[in-house]
């Protein structure tokens, strides 16, 4: 343990105090002396054995520091002189798609976002927070209490973090309109009812919880991805009324709300793209309506999302567009690829982060964020998002940024070293592979979650998988995951991956292998391939025991059993598999018609790494 005198004032004393464990150091009377002088920017210098850390806000000074402390460790501290690009930068983590993060998850993650110079957190909730008016909104949702959320609150101030409400006020608000209190305000399953009082008292008392919770005035609004704003009861009670011209009234009246809470609004800005053409997000085909610059809120600061595109011209024309046609602020925000997958893309995550991050510092932008969705029932480890949160630290502290200075910066932000980290992205590929066996249309692959889900028994991705070898692929996964060392609190993330490369190490074949051994009557095959079966099945027993284990570690109860059921159905398909060609062996039954089905393409997808975003489409064709 490293002793420290820092000379500073309390409020740079108590976010020490905070992260000291992290960096193991003891902040005492005695020890190297670090100087805290409040400054325009990011300086690190020395002096006769003493340090200076200048700093403007506290996450500077938190990410000198972890700086220093690794240097003393090393025996040199360089000299630094960085400024920050962007005035704030940080996350939004995903509270709604099940998983609930604990008060201490939120907290530990602050801590690290404080030590590599984040300061900003978007808390997205959906449905997962508390409005005493209606006590059946987020019913059996473990949502966060008021008192739970002003907790996470103080603990950013601490840091010099600030924490941003991210809520919904018109779409993605099917798990809470599905219950009867909400019928006088809900258009569809997904989406509020346009222009009906209700829906605005409604939306009141969601600003009115905020403003009781949160120090900050900013807000999320949402707004995005409501296709159906039009229809359902709207349509019924209004007649037909264009998208656009719904949305349009729609963001005046809340954002009259917003002005009398006093609340600074930011929306996505999809649906003003979605308006000017058939389908999809952002593209060159939006036709953005003549007025809109007009009609659209003054003070309202646009989100354009982009997870996907990787060239910076079209992060540019996008941006110029926010600026130009709708004439508001622009606020980035970008992906760390967590969502329909059970590992993250790092690679895709980097290769985005890096030329659009460098777009925005080009603009002048004054904020971007990395979101961290959560699809399918949060299978995903969300610790896993750190690599990703240093990229946009490194880039808010560099215009450019190497493989090099984030690997660096991981370690000294974490204490963790980043290959053990990268191990855990076994759906990443090198560029000579993407470009040969990647589908043209697929911005990111998740083969291990096609494999995981994948049925033994009805094969449907078996003819689109087996033209890669992703044997060999698991096996090199397999090598560098059994090469991490000791990874603490971080054990079980490495054990969770490892089971799954095992599973889908005998995944990855056995469909195929078992279909020609059937055809054969190659008896002899189908008992060693029953014998793979069984351990397949219990493999994906231990995968269940530590992802349940994981889950309870950091996230509450309410919303794992979206897991159990995901894992579940996986679990017992392997399980029917095995009986199924039990029973054929033993002679119970003449042939096994689910392995009789022809194995085609499934829509035409004859490239083996490709992009799936429904596991339900990969397990079978029929409804459940």
């Amino acid at each position: 343990m490293i002793q420290l005198r820092i000379n500073a004032d309390s409020c740079i004393l108590d976010a020490v105090k905070l992260v000291a464990g992290k960096l193991d150091i003891n902040a005492g009377i005695s020890g190297t002396v670090i100087n805290a002088v409040k400054g325009e920017s990011l300086k690190i210098s020395s002096k006769s054995g003493e340090y200076t850390i200048e700093y403007s806000i506290i996450p500077e000074f938190l990410r000198g520091l972890a700086i220093c402390v690794d240097g003393l460790k090393r025996g040199y501290i360089k000299e630094i002189n960085s400024k920050r690009y962007f005035e704030s930068c940080g996350a939004m983590i995903d509270a709604s798609r099940n998983a609930v993060f604990t008060v201490d998850f939120v907290k530990d993650m602050l801590e690290y976002m404080a030590l590599m110079g984040l300061n900003m957190l978007m808390l997205y909730t959906e449905d997962t927070y508390e409005i005493s008016k209606y006590p059946m909104f987020g019913f059996m949702r473990g949502g966060y209490t008021k008192e739970e959320i002003r907790e996470i609150d103080r603990h950013a101030i601490k840091l010099g973090i600030e924490l941003v409400p991210c809520i919904q006020t018109l779409a993605h608000l099917n798990t809470t309109l599905k219950w009867s209190y909400a019928k006088d305000f809900r258009a569809t399953n997904n989406c509020l009812m346009v222009g009906k009082d209700k829906t605005y008292e409604f939306i009141e008392e969601m600003f009115k919880s905020v403003t009781e919770c949160f120090t900050t005035k900013k807000i999320h609004i949402g707004l995005d991805e409501a296709g159906d704003i039009s229809f359902g009861n709207t349509l019924k009670n209004r007649g037909y009324i264009k998208p656009y011209d719904l949305m349009v009234e729609h963001l005046q009246k809340v954002y009259k709300l917003t002005e009398k809470y006093g609340l600074e609004p930011m929306m996505w800005s999809d649906m003003f793209y979605k308006s000017g053409k058939n389908g999809g997000d952002y593209d060159y085909t939006s036709v953005i309506p003549d007025n809109i610059s007009e009609v659209l809120p003054e003070n309202i600061r646009l989100v354009y999302w982009d997870y996907c595109y990787e060239d910076k011209k079209v992060t540019d024309l996008f941006v110029k567009s926010h600026k130009e046609d709708l004439k508001r602020e622009c606020v980035f925000a970008g992906g760390i690829w967590t969502w329909d997958r059970l590992v993250p893309s790092y690679q895709k995550t980097f290769d985005t982060a890096r030329s659009q991050l460098k777009v925005c510092k080009d603009h002048n932008l004054k904020t971007v964020f990395a979101t961290t969705w959560n699809n399918t029932s949060s299978l995903i480890n969300e610790y896993s998002i750190l690599p990703g949160l240093q990229m946009y630290a490194e880039n808010l502290y560099n215009y450019e940024v190497s493989d090099e200075q984030i690997s660096y910066m991981f370690e000294v932000c974490t204490g963790y070293r980043f290959d053990d980290f990268m191990a855990i992205g076994i759906d990443d590929f090198d560029k000579k592979t993407l470009n040969k066996y990647k589908a043209p249309a697929s911005f990111c692959v998740n083969p291990s979650a096609q494999h995981f889900f994948n049925d033994i028994l009805l094969g449907l991705y078996d003819k689109a998988l087996s033209g890669y070898n992703f044997k060999s692929h698991y096996r090199k996964c397999l090598k560098k995951l059994n090469s991490v060392g000791d990874m603490g609190k971080f054990n079980d993330m490495i054990t969770q991956t490892k089971i799954l490369v095992n599973i889908l190490y005998i995944k990855s074949t056995i469909g195929i292998e078992l279909t020609e051994a059937y055809k054969n009557n190659n008896t002899e095959e189908l008992s060693k391939i029953l014998k793979r079966l069984k351990k397949l099945y219990k493999l994906y027993g231990e995968y269940h025991e530590i992802s349940r284990k994981i889950w309870y570690s950091y996230c509450k109860p309410l919303g794992w059993e979206g897991c159990d059921i995901y894992i579940s159905i996986a679990t017992e398909r392997v399980k029917s598999a095995i009986c199924r060609v039990s029973d054929y062996l033993k002679g119970n039954i003449d042939k096994i018609e689910e392995l009789e089905a022809e194995r085609i393409y499934i829509n035409g997808q004859n490239f083996p790494i490709f992009e799936t975003n429904d596991f339900k489409s990969i397990i079978t064709v029929c409804n459940y």
